[in-house]
């Protein structure tokens, strides 16, 4: 089970879907990470290219790749140090370096920026002398346990910001997310009732039990953009956390008390709690004024969720364990894939749409377990809507629902397990890919606590193992970090690499948002493109001119330099192998502006246009005058509020997508506001616009 000193003994107490796949995975590589000591991988993330980025906690002195690090080379001498490293694609050692001070400080969570800057939380007990402090919201240790969070520099040469954050009590972060700004999302959880804890916003002003959820935002700086509580009179533990394009945060985690105010949310999935612990899913918004949502997911039993994630129509996917033996996730809905729960402690998989009302925001729910515990700790999803789970296993191969394994045979008492499920299971239906990972020497312990995915759906695994005899593969490439793993009872990393069942077709890439939707003719916008099967693009242009350039970030997304242009609507169109991308409908086409008052620094005279609107979706043009979110209400010739939008914006011209297809046609008022990261403000007076269709 995952250390968090004292908190669980002192707490607790108390693609497509037509896509056709062929060959079986295969392990490509697979190697110990640590020490003589004690060492375990706690998170992980695997970006695009396949760089793996790995974090969590050493008792050792020579932790691979650390004594060439410019940020610390070796375990300071507390109890535990941070460590955290990049395996390139190639599967060799990119960077190493420890972060700790005189005491005890492990990382649980980790992320990773665009740019390719690193970020991690966790927990410390360590004083403020010794743990290193740079840039940072908070540098004095606050007592008993604080959450530190650090963001490392993309090649691991430096600390770009490090803090506490915390109270005089318990504060452990277990979450952490990273919006395409470099803004730092972090969800833990603090005790007792959150006393001392800073606050910027109260979404749930509630009374507070023996410990709540805490979310904060992270400016790219460092600073303490917003930092709110959520919770019941009982205890609430946020495990994990994820954001959309809008930066509206999602949260996952367990609950032991009335975490969900049915008064307020009536029509959620499921606004009742029927067992001792629940799981519970919450939304808050971009700028951490409102709570959107929130539901439990439980039976009449326990249940924990450790991992969250969204796909690409922010469907949200969440796994962790149950015991319940009834009304799992709720009372009325049917299980899909593996439906009938095995005994005690199952792995699950749900799936929810939070568009739609009750019982119906449930897609799907799965069990995965046999005849022993079997937990689940982390996710990721596809742009097929393929879920991907890491977790561990203490059930024989008679129970657990293999399929295609890779190691069929539990040859230790607990072993780590990977496994992918289908966008829509049916019942009964196994999973696409299910099998053990561990070591071969009997009585030995192996649990993952990482998945990731490249863009050719490779999938990783991460963990710990006691295990002298863990698989290991691809030895030439990557070099086997073995440091004496399971003598007196201690624990090396590991992290592993499994082949993907490959596609027999090429897809169409597709591009599905632009961000921003307009720009200058001058050219020079940095233009996000969301969409799928953008891998291996080798081409992208707007209108008939070449990006300046462009990166293929993922799968899912390319940044790309508009060009020079003349004014006017152009279609953006990708290329790869498979072909080019599908022209898009009129609103979702790149436009170049003509605006004299437009200029690169200082607020500007903003505009809507065209003018008067006359399709589904108008365009906002104006002007940042640093980095921070932009807000456009809009309201009716009564003074009515019919529309908000909130956006993370850089500094310079900006533009925002309007939503006008469900106005009705008539004269309405906007006012655009700024809240700029460094704390200032700007709101700009009503001005008129027309709707027409």
């Amino acid at each position: 089970m995952r250390k968090s000193i004292f908190f669980v003994a002192a707490v607790l107490m108390l693609g497509l879907t037509s896509l056709v796949f062929s060959a079986v995975p295969a392990l490509t590589y697979s190697t110990y990470l640590g020490t003589s000591s004690e060492d375990r991988v706690n998170a992980m993330h695997v970006d695009g290219a396949g760089n793996v980025y790995l974090t969590g906690q050493t008792a050792g002195i020579l932790f691979p790749g650390a004594a060439t690090s410019t940020i610390q080379t070796t375990n300071y001498g507390g109890a535990f140090d941070v460590f955290v490293m990049k395996i390139n694609a190639a599967g060799t050692l990119a960077w190493s370096t420890y972060i700790g001070g005189d005491a005890i400080d492990i990382a649980h969570a980790i992320a990773v920026g665009v740019n390719g800057d690193v970020f991690i939380a966790g927990e410390t007990t360590s004083a403020s002398a010794t743990l290193p402090m740079i840039a940072p919201y908070d540098n004095t240790y606050n007592g008993g346990i604080d959450t530190f969070v650090t963001a490392i520099s993309a090649a691991g040469g430096g600390i770009i910001y490090s803090t506490y954050i915390g109270c005089p009590g318990i504060d452990i972060g277990y979450g952490i997310a990273v919006d395409n700004l470099g803004a730092a999302y972090v969800t833990g959880v603090t005790t007792p009732s959150g006393t001392g804890f800073p606050e910027t916003t109260t979404v749930d002003p509630r009374g507070r039990g023996a410990s709540d959820v805490f979310v904060c935002k992270f400016t790219p700086a460092g600073g303490l953009a917003y930092s709110t509580l959520v919770g019941s009179t009982g205890i609430d533990i946020g495990r994990a956390i994820t954001i959309d394009s809008d930066k509206n945060a999602y949260i996952t985690g367990q609950t032991s008390g009335t975490f969900v105010d049915a008064a307020l949310f009536p029509s959620v999935f499921n606004s009742s709690s029927t067992g001792a612990t629940d799981a519970f899913v919450c939304k808050i918004s971009a700028d951490f004024a409102t709570l959107l949502y929130t539901t439990y997911m439980g039976g009449n039993g326990n249940e924990d969720a450790y991992g969250i994630a969204l796909d690409g129509s922010n469907r949200v996917y969440i796994t962790g364990f149950t015991d319940s033996t009834t009304n799992f996730p709720k009372t009325g809905v049917a299980m899909a894939g593996q439906i009938v729960k095995g005994t005690g402690e199952d792995a699950f998989v749900v799936k929810l749409n939070l568009g739609f009302a009750g019982s119906s925001d449930c897609m799907y729910a799965t069990y995965l377990g046999g005849d022993g515990a079997d937990r689940a700790t982390a996710i990721k999803v596809d742009t097929a809507g393929n879920a991907y789970v890491a977790g561990y296993t203490a059930s024989t191969a008679t129970g657990f629902p293999l399929k295609d394994a890779i190691y069929a045979t539990r040859t230790g008492a607990t072993m780590a397990f990977v496994a992918e499920i289908g966008p829509a299971p049916v019942p009964g239906e196994l999973p696409v890919f299910c099998s053990y990972l561990g070591g071969t020497d009997g009585a030995t312990d192996q649990e993952g606590w990482g998945i990731g995915l490249d863009t050719t759906r490779n999938i990783y695994v991460s963990g710990w193992t006691s295990s002298t005899l863990f698989p290991t593969a691809g030895s030439g490439a990557m070099p086997l970090y073995n440091a004496n793993a399971g003598a007196s009872g201690t624990y090396d990393g590991f992290v592993s690499k499994i082949s993907a069942p490959s596609p027999l077709s090429a897809t169409l890439p597709a591009i599905t948002s632009l961000n921003p939707i307009a720009g200058l003719p001058a050219g020079g916008t940095v233009v996000t493109i969301n969409g799928t099967d953008l891998t291996g693009a080798t081409a992208v242009k707007f209108g008939t001119t070449n990006a300046t350039s462009f990166t293929v970030v993922s799968n899912v997304k390319i940044i790309a330099i508009a060009p020079a242009h003349a004014a006017g609507r152009v279609d953006v169109v990708v290329t790869t192998a498979a072909g080019n991308s599908p022209s898009p409908v009129v609103e979702d086409r790149y436009t170049y502006y003509v605006a004299s008052d437009i200029t690169t620094s200082g607020d500007c005279e903003p505009f809507i246009f065209p003018s008067p609107t006359t399709g589904s979706t108008a365009a906002l043009a104006y002007c940042m005058t640093g980095p921070g979110l932009a807000k456009v209400t809009i309201y009716n010739e009564v003074g009515k509020l019919v529309y908000t939008l909130e956006e993370g914006k850089a500094v310079g011209p900006q533009s925002s997508r309007i939503e006008v297809g469900n106005l009705a046609p008539g004269v309405y008022f906007y006012v655009l506001s700024m809240n700029y990261y460094d704390g200032t403000t700007a709101r700009l007076a009503k001005r008129k616009f027309a709707v027409i269709h």
